[in-house]
């Protein structure tokens, strides 16, 4: 577990009203402490149980999205980075919605962020739908803070009312954001309106907006990633309460950070412009500001950001791909933190252990192909664990798709398959696939090209395909002997059927199997028209029977995940084509001579 820094780390003020150069030394003697602090503690809690408690101070931490939209990579990973945070730490992850800006709302967002989360497996302490002790956790249900905290900027002259019009304020070049507290410089109308005027205006119902007074000196803001940060020019008197009554993003977003005692924010790098803002708010509150970390933002190849109008960075994309919540996270944790070099899989739990706050400074490279490569990772673990897979039922997911899968991939055109050796959708059938995906868990993924290469893993090859396949096979093997005597297909599948009964049900392993294969193959020789031993031939009729002649696993893995009866029934269905074949090529040749 993560050892957090005690009062050492908090002893900055770092977003005061401090001259530049005594903030600076500050500063400086802040981050020395708390890289040692850090880097201590984190090798600390590396070497420490994980039911070890944090030694110092646990974090508080929160994940604020807008429900104008749905979750993707850059939240996911402000949501996880908070997660670890305050997990590793023995504190608490908080999700608060940031819903103030009504006109963006789109209906079902928070339902779909809430499963989004859960899906990826960051599971907060407080929140809109469980509650607690610093609730409510919707911004739109906050109004009454926002406006408290408002009138003692007002009463302390620190904010002041601001009756310009659009008009007005568009040949200021503010224009359409005069309500939005974004953009543009403004000109000072309203400050030269006196407070008794500015009460009476308000009290008879003009519109207005609240603006802030911002510091006339830049603030130097300390931060985790950046070291430390200062806007080259004093902030504009930015909006803080529009028209409508509702906060702004910046004003609504200190006021909860504070009433709610959060005590870290990890959010992405487009914010730190902001952040000056920010500190300047807390300061003319009498507040503490949390710490900062402002992680790199996410870009492309081509060093463009990521876009969220792609959908291939939603994360209901990766879902639909099946990838594995643990997999997605396990990705998302490796852009920007200074993961761990252990090589494998790192679960969710593996994450907190880890974590520490070495965050990589700017911009992040993102190669969404790498998401296969952790999922491929993750699969491979839990296959081969089946213990744990059971327990956490990390395959539950994968499971359920490839039972979807199994009816649309392949569809039988004469009735004589078997759907999963004939099993409904049963404990039985689920234990079957699981047992398939181990066979299969060094192949390539995504999870439907697995499907689509081995589908004869879960149907039967039809007659039609056998007997399609069949003038192949024949021509493959050359000259057939079988114990040094001339042979045919039939020759060889009669001997691989005769091997096969004679294995009993509870003796059909794979080491078995394997075994009867090598005592079958050294029977049958097939040689070409030069008369040379064809390589590997005697694999042939096998895969033929098995798999309509279709690459796949080992031969005797097959026998062993499709069991003897299933087995068996393939084989004589491919016996069948190839005596119906053979009776065919006989009236053919018949009417022939007639």
């Amino acid at each position: 577990m993560l050892a957090w820094p005690g009062p050492a780390w908090r002893a900055c003020g770092g977003c005061g009203r401090a001259t530049t150069a005594r903030l600076g030394r500050k500063f400086i003697q802040h981050a020395a402490a708390a890289k040692a602090s850090v880097t201590g503690a984190a090798s600390t809690g590396r070497q420490q149980s994980s039911k070890t408690k944090p030694a110092e101070k646990p974090a508080r931490t929160r994940f604020a999205p807008s429900p104008t939209g749905f979750l993707h990579l850059g939240s996911l990973r402000t949501a996880l980075f908070n997660y670890l945070l305050a997990k590793a730490t023995g504190g608490q992850f908080l999700l608060r919605l940031e819903d103030t800006d009504r006109t963006r709302i789109v209906p079902d967002a928070e339902a779909r962020l809430y499963q989004d989360l859960r899906w990826a497996g960051l599971v907060w302490d407080e929140g809109p739908d469980v509650g607690g002790p610093s609730g409510p956790y919707r911004q739109s249900e906050r109004l009454g803070h926002y406006s408290k905290y408002a009138q003692q900027l007002l009463d302390s002259g620190r904010a002041y009312r601001c009756f310009c019009t659009r008009e007005e304020l568009a040949a200021s070049q503010l224009g359409s954001q005069a309500d939005s507290g974004a953009g543009g410089r403004y000109p000072g109308t309203c400050l030269a309106v006196s407070a008794d005027e500015s009460e009476e205006r308000a009290a008879r119902g003009d519109a207005h907006v609240i603006r802030f007074r911002s510091n006339t000196t830049p603030f130097t803001v300390p931060d985790l990633v950046y070291r430390r940060f200062r806007k080259k020019h004093m902030e504009d008197d930015f909006i803080i309460m529009k028209s409508d009554g509702f906060p702004t993003y910046h004003f609504a977003n200190v006021v909860d950070d504070h009433l709610m005692d959060v005590t870290h924010v990890i959010r992405g790098a487009e914010w730190l412009i902001s952040t000056p803002m920010h500190c300047d708010l807390y300061d003319a509150l009498g507040w503490k500001e949390p710490i900062f970390a402002h992680v790199g933002l996410l870009v492309n190849k081509d060093r463009q950001k990521l876009s969220k109008r792609n959908s291939d960075i939603h994360i209901s994309s990766y879902q639909e791909q099946n990838i594995l919540p643990e997999a997605l996270v396990d990705f998302v944790a490796h852009l920007g933190w200074r993961a761990p070099s252990k090589k494998g899989a790192l679960t969710l739990s593996d994450l907190v252990d880890h974590f520490d706050l070495k965050f990589t400074k700017g911009d992040i490279v993102t190669d969404l192909d790498k998401i296969q490569y952790h999922q491929v990772q993750h699969l491979v673990k839990h296959l081969e664990n089946e213990t744990v897979a059971r327990e956490q039922d990390s395959l539950g997911s994968i499971v359920d798709t490839v039972s979807r899968m199994i009816s649309s991939v392949a569809k039988p055109t004469d009735g004589l398959h078997a759907a999963l050796k004939g099993l409904p959708d049963s404990t039985e059938r689920r234990e079957y696939i699981r047992a398939a995906l181990r066979l299969l868990s060094n192949k390539a993924w995504p999870l439907g090209k697995v499907v689509e290469g081995n589908v004869h893993l879960f149907w039967r090859p039809t007659s039609q395909q056998l007997g399609d396949s069949l003038p192949q096979l024949r021509a493959s093997l050359g000259s057939i002997a079988i114990n040094n005597a001339d042979g045919d297909v039939h020759g060889a599948l009669t001997l691989i059927q005769d091997a096969l009964k004679g294995i009993s049900e509870d003796k059909w392993e794979a080491e078995t199997l394997k075994n009867s294969m090598s005592s079958i193959h050294s029977a049958i020789s097939c040689r070409d028209v030069e008369g040379n031993e064809i390589p590997h031939a005697h694999y042939k009729p096998w895969r033929w029977f098995l798999l309509g002649s279709n690459p796949g696993p080992a031969i005797h893995s097959i026998l062993e995940l499709l069991g003897r009866e299933e087995t068996l029934g393939r084989l004589e269905e491919a016996m069948n084509v190839l005596e119906r074949s053979q009776e065919g090529s006989v009236n053919d040749a018949t009417a022939a001579q007639a």
